[in-house]
């Protein structure tokens, strides 16, 4: 099954069907055969950047990879239908949380970034902290290692507030967003500006801005699925949408009740573009 969807996507990449069967059958039938969590999530990560990595290079105006991207989140992540779904959502957060802070981007820092991590090394203020870095027995370049350091309270010799020394873990953030998780920084402000604040740790989230980003393609009934995704995402991020940690570090979902303006505008609006779908109301 994995070496007849490598070759007929290579050999057909840009004909959509072939793309969401197989994506599909790579994170719901393959992930099922196999008992452990750990390999379920591996081919659930597998259908995920079959659709993210490689189908929408071939065919990024087609409404319809984004949503079969989205419902990977939305269902197979987000939902309970699977029995190692808890698994899932934890791998989830762990893959986001070196990225952000308690769910959410610095916007700001991202921004001030460079896109390319070899720019900002040739900058002349970078030289003292790379020294200190290493001396420490540190890769400069090791995201979660520098994050380890930052909050190292021992560690005397590293300017830890230094500009530089958040700017370089700030640049590695975002590559690691832009390059490996093709998330782009700049319309995660966008989603988090049109529907709250969101927890990029949840599945949830990733859906609401696949589905988003699908929009601005989208037309008829797709059009209707991207937007069914954006609001049932929401209604699930206002009842699950909020993490802490109970005192074994166990990541609890809770209800986020600051998102109940924005689940109802969605709502509405939803209601006011099609007031006679049955399904809608």
């Amino acid at each position: 099954l994995v070496q007849l969807a490598d070759w007929i996507t290579k050999l057909e990449p840009r004909f959509t069907q072939v793309w969401s069967f197989h994506a599909w059958n790579l994170a719901y039938n393959v992930s099922v055969m196999l008992n452990e969590p750990s390999d379920r999530w591996r081919w659930v990560q597998e259908g995920v950047s079959m659709l993210r990595d490689r189908a929408l290079i071939y065919n990024p105006g087609d409404a319809q990879l984004y949503w079969d991207l989205g419902w990977l989140y939305q269902h197979k992540i987000g939902q309970t239908l699977d029995q190692a779904h808890f698994y899932y959502k934890k791998e989830l957060v762990l893959l986001m949380e070196p990225l952000l802070k308690n769910g959410s981007p610095n916007y700001e820092a991202l921004a001030n970034a460079p896109h390319d991590i070899n720019d900002l090394l040739k900058e002349p203020s970078m030289t003292t902290v790379l020294e200190q870095i290493r001396a420490e027995g540190v890769d400069p370049l090791h995201l979660e290692n520098l994050l380890a350091l930052e909050t190292n309270q021992t560690v005397s010799t590293l300017e830890q507030s230094s500009p530089a020394f958040s700017r370089l873990i700030a640049s590695l953030q975002k590559e690691r967003l832009h390059n490996t998780l093709r998330l782009d920084t700049g319309i995660m402000k966008e989603v988090d500006a049109e529907h709250g604040t969101l927890d990029w740790r949840l599945a949830d989230t990733h859906s609401v801005y696949w589905a988003y980003q699908g929009q601005r393609h989208a037309a008829g009934f797709i059009k209707l699925q991207l937007d069914r995704m954006i609001f049932q995402s929401m209604s699930s991020a206002f009842r699950h949408g909020r993490l802490f940690k109970d005192v074994l570090g166990n990541m609890i979902p809770s209800p986020n009740l600051d998102l109940l303006p924005w689940v109802r505008k969605f709502y509405l609006h939803a209601l006011e573009e099609r007031p006679d779908n049955e399904s809608i109301q």
